[in-house]
This record gives C-alpha cells, sequence and structure tokens, in this order.
C-alpha cells in the first residue's frame, strides 16, 4: 500500500492544507520546531486508524476554534486500485472509503481495511520520534543503538523475529571461530576493523556536529526568546503610541483652555455674563440698530428744532411745516399762541391808540394821553408785559430743551 496525497481541511494548527504528491520513493517532511512535522504523522495515523480518543476535549489535535477535525487520504493498495478514506469529528466519529470502482462504505472510526499491521506495530515502527533517541541516555554508543533496536523488533509484537543484538553477538562469536586470530592485511576481519575505525571517526564527528547543533539551538532559542521579548515591546510601545495619540489631542485642548483662561482674567469679573451670550450679543446688536434709527430721527427732529429757534430768533415767525412726533411740538404750539396772544394784545392796544390817536405819534399826544383813564391804559400795559415775560420764559424754557438735547 502506498499513500499517493491528502488533504487537511483541519488538523492541530494546520487549516486547509493539501499534500498532492506524496508517491515517491523516499518522502521527507522539513521544518523547523513546531512546524508541524508530528502533526502531520499524527494527521496519517489518524487517517489510517481512526480517531482517538474520540472527544474533542481530550484529543490533543482538536481545533481549539470553531473549526472542526477533519481530512481525507488517498492511496494505492497492491493490486493498483485507488482509495480514499475520509474522517471527521463532531458529536461523534465518522469515516467512509471509496473504492476504485467509485462505491463508498462506511467506515466508522475502524482501521482502513487494506492495513497489514496493527496500529501498536505502526506506532512502534513509525513513531520514533527525536525525543525517544535522546531519552536513550547510553554512554555507549553501541547500547544505544541496541536499545532502539530493540524497540522496533519488540514492540512489532512477534515470536518470529529476535533483537538484532542477540543476533550480531551470536555472528560475532561464529566470526570468531572462522577467521584467523593472525590475519593478514586482505582478510575480511581487517576490512571490518579499517571500515569499523572509519565509522568511528565518523561517529566522533557526528557527535562534534551533535554539540554544534545542540549550541546553535540553544542560541536559536534564546534567540526565540528574545524575539519574544521584542514583540511584547513591540506590542506595548504600540498600546503607549495609541494612549498618546488618544491623549494628544486632550493635551492640546488643556493647553487652549488654559490660555483661554489667562486670557479670561479673574472668572469673577464673568459673573455678570448670561449663560448664552449669542442671543444677548444678538439681542444688543437689534437694540444698537433700534438706536441708531432713533439718533437719526432726533438728529432729524434737532435739525427741524434748530431750523424752528433760528427762525424765531430772526424774527420770521414759525414755520408749522413741521414732522410728526416732534418733541418740540407743544413748546412751539405754545410759543406760537403767546405771540398771537401778544399781537391781538398790540392790536387792541393799536386799537385803543387809534380810538386817541388819529395820525403819528407827537409830542402834543402826551398831553391826550394825559387825559385817559391811567387805570385802563396801566391795565392794558401790565397785561401785555405779562404776555411779553411768558413768551420770553417759554423761550428760555425751549433753549434749556434744545441745550439738554
Amino acid at each position: 500500500m502506498k499513500i499517493l496525497s491528502c488533504h487537511i481541511e483541519a488538523f492541530g494548527a494546520m487549516r486547509d492544507q493539501s499534500f498532492p504528491d506524496l508517491n515517491a520513493p523516499v518522502v521527507i517532511i522539513e521544518g523547523d520546531n513546531e512546524a508541524g512535522k508530528s502533526t502531520f504523522f499524527h494527521f496519517l495515523q489518524t487517517m489510517l486508524y481512526g480517531i482517538y480518543p474520540v472527544s474533542e476535549e481530550k484529543h490533543p489535535y482538536a481545533p481549539r476554534d470553531d473549526a472542526r477535525m477533519e481530512g481525507s487520504l488517498t492511496m494505492e493498495a497492491d493490486n493498483g486500485g485507488q482509495y480514499t478514506v475520509a474522517r471527521r469529528l463532531r458529536s461523534t466519529v465518522s469515516g467512509e472509503l471509496v473504492g476504485p470502482d467509485g462505491r463508498s462504505e462506511t467506515l466508522g472510526n475502524r482501521d482502513v481495511p487494506l492495513m497489514h499491521i496493527s496500529r501498536e506495530v505502526y506506532d512502534a515502527m513509525y513513531a520514533l520520534s527525536l525525543y525517544d533517541l535522546v531519552t536513550l541516555q547510553y554512554k555507549d554508543k553501541d547500547k544505544a543503538w541496541q536499545a532502539v533496536q530493540d524497540r522496533l523488533v519488540g514492540g512489532m509484537g512477534v515470536d518470529f523475529l529476535r533483537p538484532a543484538r542477540s543476533v550480531v553477538e551470536e555472528l560475532d562469536a561464529e566470526a570468531k571461530t572462522l577467521w584467523r586470530s593472525k590475519y593478514d592485511r586482505g582478510s575480511a576481519s581487517k576490512k571490518i576493523a579499517e571500515r569499523r575505525s572509519v565509522l568511528n571517526g565518523e561517529i566522533r564527528e557526528a557527535k562534534e556536529r551533535d554539540q554544534e547543533l545542540r549550541a546553535l539551538s540553544d542560541q536559536v532559542t534564546q534567540y526565540v526568546q528574545h524575539n519574544g521579548d521584542l514583540h511584547e515591546e513591540r506590542r506595548n510601545l504600540r498600546v503607549e503610541k495609541r494612549k498618546i495619540d488618544r491623549l494628544a489631542p486632550i493635551r492640546e485642548r488643556l493647553r487652549q483652555i488654559d490660555n483661554a483662561r489667562q486670557e479670561a482674567g479673574d472668572p469673577a469679573e464673568l459673573a455678570g455674563l448670561p449663560d448664552d451670550p449669542d442671543t444677548d450679543i444678538e439681542a444688543i446688536r437689534e437694540e444698537i440698530e433700534d438706536i441708531e434709527k432713533e439718533k437719526k430721527q432726533l438728529e432729524s427732529e434737532r435739525e427741524d428744532a434748530g431750523r424752528i429757534l433760528a427762525a424765531v430768533e430772526a424774527g420770521k415767525g414759525f414755520d408749522m411745516d413741521m414732522r410728526s412726533g416732534n418733541p418740540y411740538d407743544g413748546l412751539l404750539q405754545d410759543r406760537k399762541r403767546a405771540e398771537d396772544d401778544l399781537k391781538r394784545a398790540q392790536g387792541q392796544l393799536v386799537e385803543k391808540a387809534h380810538d386817541i390817536l388819529t395820525e403819528a405819534w407827537d409830542d402834543r399826544f402826551a398831553d391826550i394821553l394825559a387825559g385817559i383813564a391811567p387805570v385802563a391804559l396801566r391795565e392794558r400795559i401790565e397785561a401785555f408785559e405779562d404776555m411779553q415775560r411768558q413768551a420770553d420764559a417759554r423761550k428760555q424754557a425751549e433753549e434749556a430743551q434744545r441745550q439738554a438735547e
């Protein structure tokens, strides 16, 4: 039986990996430590002999993520027919074997029928790992190799095979009886001794190389540990960088807040500020606009009042074409009524004078006026003076109002 190819859906740390070119006289699986060499060996054993143990919690190669153990193996029987076995582990173990004719049969967790040795013999023959070799701590190299042979032969569980050590001992004893004690240069024992000397030299070199490899392995372990430390440091630096990236804007914001506090000064001076200055600023702007309008209105009224006062002071009378809402309207109207009363009083005086005077004034009028009743003349004159004083008082009030404005 020959293994042709296999596909690992999920087994240990291996995911979705195919090995299509296993049909070769010698197949070498090479890789670093923890690369998956042992995982691959146990996958082949699982495909041929079933999944043990059958519990995901107890199986050493059961995936620890959401994946489930699954794979397939294609092999060629001695008769040339190709068979494919597929196994998977869910809540239970399921297996299927597809023959050359395409028919499939339920295999369950049983061994592949093509296997000619048991699982125990397979494990003893092919599962000799580096760890097993290291544990053979014999100072004598011959004894170590003999222990390996004893394990391989003894683990097969057959009684017709003997350990190589006992067979070699018997052959050496028989050779001693056949070979001469004093052999020449071309004897077989001489050649074997020379070959043995060469092999011993190669063994010494192998030991030296083994020491070098162990030293290199120690260095690799140190480098791996150092690499892990560097990865941890890099991870910590990334965490610190993320903190800095998050805190840098906050630091800049705090700096801006400090600058704003320095510019703002004592907070007690800001106690009177409203909670929403923007709204109050807008209201103040509207109020300023209203005040500007009122200012323009007052300036216009002031111009009207100044024009009226100038006309009054110039003796030109009142300009009645005044704008509505003028604050001087009442005062000007009172002044106009006073001047009208004054004019009427003057008119009455003139009429009274006409009653007395029939022509232009002359000194001789004095005698005529002397004949008028003083009481009547004094009343008229006092009434005129009162009106004149009222008009002057209104004029002064108007001037004071104008100065105030």
